[in-house]
Order: structure tokens, then sequence, then C-alpha cells
């Protein structure tokens, strides 16, 4: 009877996805139809992600914060509550720490619990989960994660917290661009942060089959493609 069970099982879970694929298809959401489409091969043979990177053109601050909250850098005493909010254990975050990432956060003055977290970094990197390489220097900021506690959402921490970091902001950084890539799943990530004044560069595909990993681009100036292939994640970068 179990085996029955779990072949009823998986039988259902791959009838939702076709009927979900079927969906996304007649409503033209071609980007999500892909993924989950591939998502019904095994993982070992084929895996797809894909992804937007955005660059800061002028911050949207009609949402003020509301002197509820205090930002600051944290600090290791601060380490326990980031990791517990961005779901993470103490040892990755002090790997990540160590690799040059800076934390930004915000903590609720009524009981000093920290309730957003802003990852920051100023170097070149690459993106694993993308493979791409995002070449920056330390008059750029790629915001990588980002952590907001559900009580606290739709309150303008994270537009706050990009205008302390900006170069008249009160917690400053000196940098000209602020990135950020959102995932082509996570349709509220991609409408937020155009809302606040983000604008696309470049759209981002990677495929993963059977061991080699391919990585496409388009940019939006030039409107053009490029790509690359490689098995290995690249040396000598930090990677994310």
């Amino acid at each position: 009877m179990p085996v029955v069970t779990k072949i009823a099982s998986i039988i259902n879970r791959k009838f939702k996805s076709l009927m979900l694929i079927f969906s996304l298809l007649t409503k033209g959401d071609y980007n999500i139809f892909f993924i989950e489409l591939i998502n019904l091969f095994p993982k070992w043979l084929i895996r797809f992600n894909s992804a937007t990177l955005l660059r800061l053109d002028s911050l949207n601050t009609k949402t003020k914060c509301s002197d509820q909250y205090k930002f600051s850098w944290a600090t290791a005493n601060d380490h326990a509550e980031i990791c517990a909010l961005s779901k993470i254990n103490e040892i990755k975050l002090k790997k990540i720490i160590a690799s040059g990432s800076k934390i930004y956060i915000a903590k609720d003055i009524k009981d000093d619990h920290i309730v957003h977290v802003s990852w920051v970094y100023q170097e070149q990197c690459f993106i694993k989960g993308l493979g791409f390489k995002l070449d920056i220097d330390t008059t750029s900021a790629y915001v990588f994660w980002v952590f907001t506690h559900p009580d606290a959402r739709g309150k303008g921490l994270y537009a706050s917290a990009l205008n302390n970091i900006l170069p008249n902001g009160v917690d400053a950084l000196q940098i000209k661009d602020i990135f950020v890539l959102t995932e082509k799943w996570n349709k509220y990530a991609c409408n937020y942060h155009r809302k606040i004044g983000f604008k696309p560069l470049s759209e981002l595909y990677i495929f993963y089959l059977l061991g080699l990993k391919i990585s496409i681009y388009y940019h939006h100036d030039s409107h053009k493609l490029s790509y690359k292939l490689f098995i290995k994640d690249p040396k000598g970068v930090t990677i994310i």
C-alpha cells in the first residue's frame, strides 16, 4: 500500500505541474512557464533559472519610514538576531562577513529588536545560482539579501535603508551605483524595485545540463546577447 500511495502522490504532483504549465502558457508568462517545464525533469539532468540585473536610477522616497525605527551598520552583538531573521547559521554569516560583506539593519525602538536586514557587498563577486560574475568595485554596492520581519513590511524600511547608505545619507557609503538581482519568478521583488527607482540593465538565464553550466545575458542598452560556458565556479572571486 505505501508503494501505491507514493506512486499516486508522484502522479498527482506531476499532473498539478502540467496544469500550472498550461496555465502559464495560456497567460503568456513564458519565463515562469519555462522554469516549471524544466522542473519536470530530474535536477541532475537539467535545471534552469532566470533573473534581472537592475541599477538604482533615482530613489523614490515618497514612502517615509516612521521614527519608530533606527538604522545602523550591524555589529557582532547583532549576529544572533540577523541569523534568525535571515534564516542562516552563524558559520555562514561569519564566512560572508569575512569575504567583505556589510550588513545594514533597522531596529524597532520599542523593544530594540532587528526588523530589517540588508546585505551589501562592494567588490567583484560571482552569483552562484545564476552563473553570473558581477564586475563592480568599491564605488558601487550590490544589495544581495534583504529580509524584513512580517510585522514591519510595507513601512518603507528597505527604501529608507537604501536612502541612508547613498552618498548624502546618514550612514553613507562612498558609492556611485547600487545594483540588485531579482529572480523572475519573484514578481513582487521585480515590480517593487522598479517602483522605488531601479532600472533593468540585463536579463540573465542559466541552464544546468549534465554538469555543464550555460549562462546567457541580454543587455538592454546594446540589445546584444552574450553567453558563457563553464563547469566549475571561478576562482579568485567571492561566491555569493
